[in-house]
């Protein structure tokens, strides 16, 4: 069987200088999530928490903490059905109980723990 040449091939697309850059739209992005800022404060019983915690896991904790004033639903967040709570999972056996206040753009930080103990503490609210 002889083999075929390829007679026609698809042309190279070419950039154009004269199509507008999307910055405006990077920019725009930027000053929203400036303006979306969180407070984001721990109750007591979850600063008591935390400080239960090994020295690695309570530094993972606080950056995903810091990291809510950003963002408060970020990736890999759960809402916690028959609650307005959500749940953020930290390390392999870590969790965090949270309630977000869209209107006051506040996060509270309620519960922290091992998986087994914050759901089990999760009764009492």
């Amino acid at each position: 069987m002889k083999k075929s040449t390829l007679l026609w091939s698809a042309p190279k697309p070419k950039l154009c200088e004269e199509a507008p850059r999307i910055q405006t739209s990077n920019n725009y992005t930027q000053i929203e999530q400036e303006t979306m800022t969180y407070k984001v404060d721990l109750k007591p019983s979850g600063e008591r928490d935390l400080k239960k915690l090994p020295l690695s896991v309570q530094k993972a904790v606080s950056l995903v903490i810091d990291s809510l004033k950003q963002n408060p639903r970020p990736v890999g967040v759960q809402k916690l059905s028959g609650y307005n709570l959500y749940r953020l999972r930290v390390e392999k056996h870590y969790r965090f109980i949270y309630e977000i206040d869209d209107k006051a753009k506040t996060v509270l930080v309620l519960i922290i723990g091992p998986r087994w103990d914050v759901y089990k503490n999760l009764r009492n609210f």
